[in-house]
């Protein structure tokens, strides 16, 4: 038998989470070969994981049938010892079934007996949870097993001639003269997790005024949200929805300080341990906190949280409001002393 396989999520922050676990694989399996939408395999190589992206590019909603035995047909001459099936759709379980994978481990999710014939109990709830890397990573271990000793953190690395390149590209490469901050406003699958847009603008001034060069990333989705801001930041940087997803990885990797909400490009500023202040609204911290070396939480900690929901469905959004700029500005610089300060 030859390695092991993962079933990848769609999301990029729960893929950058999932990096601990992928080594653990590794270590254990030699080779781990992944299927994931194609978006996302620049993570995996610039994780530096022993292995082969699998592209299983479906829409959500789709169950995708043909694709999936398509692609098991390919898979099954692999001989593959171990299947991770990390999401929890019932759908996500077909194809390391279908490829014959006599081990095919995962949560429960969609009550996918048969399907999965490893199955791991989960007893988190809403306001009690383990936080997801550890979830993930116990994935790649036995039953028995404890997580202790193994490195939890998720790690990617900068490619430093495509980094230069990318500078030149968007006429970056001579502009910085001081503190770097990215703010990254945007978070998939709901206005809930996104900071206000007021409060960046004040946030964005503040900065500006007090000798930062300010940068504004994230991705296509992110553009109608940012749009109304530009107007009152004719000093920024906006690369919001420009950049490909590698370009992101390395630009960031020039920032000298990321706030940004629970979202993809926060977990990847952190795998590439950048001081990280995370802005938290409808999720919890302590599932998805940044991993840097030296990072920041805002949490309002109200009763209503965390609600999970996509919009506030109090109507008033406490969570995100109650966290203002000032305050957020205070951290900032606070991580900047603490990162730079002996340099």
């Amino acid at each position: 038998m030859a390695g092991a396989l993962f079933i990848g999520p769609k999301w990029l922050g729960d893929f950058v989470m999932s990096i601990p676990m992928l080594r653990i694989l590794e270590q254990r399996y030699g080779q781990v070969d992944c299927v994931l939408p194609s978006y996302l395999e620049p993570i995996f190589h610039r994780a530096g994981i022993e292995g082969s992206i699998k592209v299983l590019d479906i829409v959500s909603g789709e169950w995708g049938w043909a694709k999936r035995r398509q692609l098991a047909n390919k898979i099954k001459p692999l001989d593959k010892e171990v299947a991770i099936v990390l999401p929890g759709s019932y759908k996500s379980a077909l194809l390391p079934w279908m490829a014959n994978i006599p081990r095919r481990v995962g949560y429960l999710g969609e009550f996918r007996y048969g399907l999965l014939n490893d199955i791991r109990s989960n007893a988190s709830t809403r306001k009690i949870k383990t936080p997801y890397i550890q979830q993930y990573a116990s994935l790649a271990i036995e039953k028995d097993e404890k997580l202790e000793g193994f490195d939890l953190v998720p790690r990617l690395r900068i490619d430093l001639s495509e980094q230069k390149k990318t500078l030149e590209k968007y006429n970056l490469l001579s502009l910085k003269k001081g503190k770097r901050l990215v703010i990254c406003p945007g978070a998939a699958n709901g206005k809930s997790k996104r900071w206000r847009s007021n409060y960046i603008i004040q946030l964005a001034k503040t900065a500006f005024s007090s000798g930062w060069e300010v940068w504004l990333m994230g991705g296509k989705v992110d553009v109608e949200f940012v749009q109304p801001m530009l107007a009152y930041l004719p000093f920024i940087q906006n690369l919001v929805g420009k950049t490909t997803l590698p370009e992101a990885i390395d630009l960031l990797g020039t920032s000298d300080v990321v706030v940004a909400n629970d979202s993809g490009l926060m977990h990847v500023a952190s795998a590439l341990n950048k001081p990280v202040v995370a802005i938290y609204g409808s999720t919890h911290p302590h599932w998805a906190s940044p991993q840097s070396d030296h990072h920041a939480i805002m949490y309002a900690d109200l009763e209503c949280q965390p609600c999970m929901k996509k919009t506030c469905p109090l109507k008033h959004h406490h969570c995100m409001t109650n966290i203002l700029p000032e305050r957020v500005f205070e951290t900032i610089e606070d991580l900047y002393q603490r990162e730079y300060s002996n340099c």
